[in-house]
């Protein structure tokens, strides 16, 4: 069996009540949502990479209003390609 991770997110109240009612209309739930959201990610989906992209560039600019001077200091390919490799040891260390 796999193992399955999790992520935490917060939201303020309000938007969560909201983001719940939009989603119990649809008959689904938050875990759900997010579920077929990452699937269509890692899929590649074109409307999500265009909200990715939507997505970045709001980060962008909030940094650049709250510190114009602040620049992604990594590599996102390195970063994951640790993160896979730490992954991958803690299975190794799992299976021993």
């Amino acid at each position: 069996m796999k193992k399955k991770s999790k992520v935490f997110v917060c939201f303020d109240q309000d938007v969560l009540l909201d983001f719940r009612k939009i989603l119990f209309e649809q008959g689904i739930t938050v875990e759900t949502f997010f579920a077929h959201l990452i699937k269509k990610t890692t899929l590649r989906d074109k409307v999500v990479l265009e909200l990715i992209k939507e997505s970045a560039v709001e980060r962008k600019d909030a940094l650049k209003k709250g510190n114009g001077n602040r620049k992604d200091s990594f590599d996102a390919n390195a970063l994951y390609a640790l993160i896979r490799q730490e992954l991958s040891n803690e299975k190794q260390s799992d299976g021993e």
